[in-house]
């Protein structure tokens, strides 16, 4: 294995969904557009947690809800559904938040 490689294709993907849209599909096999807010990780561990939007009006989403999911090793996202792991997520994306606004 070529860590190497591997650390840049890795880093291709995370400019890839920060740029362009995360394409979702919902049970009934209806396909969601979101946009990338936030890549989080948290320190006490390596997954990689992305923060979405719709970026149309949905009636599934409150208007400041994020989604959150998480880049398996296979790099697909998936759900969440931890309360302990989202608790910690949004408390890192509120303090990204706080920071950017005293920029």
């Amino acid at each position: 294995m070529d860590i190497k490689n591997d650390k840049i294709e890795h880093d291709e993907l995370i400019e890839h969904l920060m740029e362009e849209p995360v394409v979702l599909y919902d049970e009934n096999d209806e396909e969601h557009i979101f946009e990338t807010v936030a890549i989080i990780t948290l320190d006490d561990n390596d997954d990689i947690y992305v923060l979405v939007v719709p970026t149309e009006e949905n009636e599934d989403f409150l208007e400041d809800e994020v989604l959150v999911l998480i880049l398996d090793e296979d790099d697909n996202l998936n759900s969440v559904h931890d309360e302990e792991t989202l608790t910690k997520v949004m408390e890192k994306y509120h303090e990204l938040l706080v920071e950017e606004d005293e920029e």
